[in-house]
């Protein structure tokens, strides 16, 4: 960081933040910004910006950032309380939202099952609003019903008998994930989970993770 202070040395410091293991974000008067250490994800968000970056918030205990622009617009990596708060639409009743997949493995992608999330949920051990992310939900107009994006964590609610969940709507579903829900109606009831029976033990079960796209270890 000294290094490019001096490099910059003509230049305003407006905005300045530090973050653990050595990541730092500088933003000059001009407009210049400079940075170091940060995660991937940021470090790719701060090379291709899609905007005049307004300010940027570093975690000092992880990786975890908030970055938004001039427009309002933002990127960030937070824990599931921060990030439920700022992106979960509302609360809904888990038991009527619909799955968008016919099956779902057994494990999330962090090796934990669905039923240690279940019975945990169910106790009070870990909770829905603060230690899991918001699972995102698309609305199906030729079913009048709201469906997940995020399988797994909709069936360990369920099976923890929840009354609600924070959800993130979307709004209208693709037309083609529209499509394929319609052809499974049964889909808004329940979901077969790969890997409860003996003769799934080999399924690869990161088939289906490209519903599951946040850095979640829950998804």
């Amino acid at each position: 960081m000294l290094r490019d202070l001096r490099y910059f040395k003509k230049q305003n410091v407006i905005e300045a933040s530090l973050g653990a293991k050595g990541a730092y974000f500088l933003l000059f008067d001009d407009g210049t910004i400079t940075w170091g250490n940060v995660s991937p994800s940021l470090n790719n968000l701060l090379e291709n910006p899609r905007g005049d970056i307004k300010y940027l918030s570093l975690s000092l205990s992880n990786s975890n950032y908030y970055l938004e622009y001039q427009d309002g617009t933002r990127n960030f990596e937070a824990s599931p309380p921060l990030h439920n708060h700022l992106t979960a639409t509302c609360d809904m009743d888990p038991f009527v939202i619909g799955f968008s997949h016919d099956s779902i493995a057994s494990h999330f992608s962090c090796g934990r099952s669905l039923e240690d999330t279940a019975e945990e949920l169910a106790c009070g051990e870990i909770s829905a609003h603060s230690d899991i992310f918001a699972i995102r939900v698309v609305f199906v107009r030729n079913l009048k019903r709201w469906h997940t994006l995020d399988n797994r964590r909709l069936k360990a609610f369920q099976m923890a008998e929840l009354e609600c969940v924070p959800v993130v709507k979307l709004g209208d579903a693709t037309a083609k994930l529209a499509m394929r829900i319609c052809g499974y109606p049964d889909l808004g009831q329940d979901v077969y989970v790969r890997g409860w029976d003996d003769d799934d033990d080999d399924y690869d079960y990161d088939e289906y993770d490209w519903f599951d796209d946040y850095s979640d270890p829950f998804d």
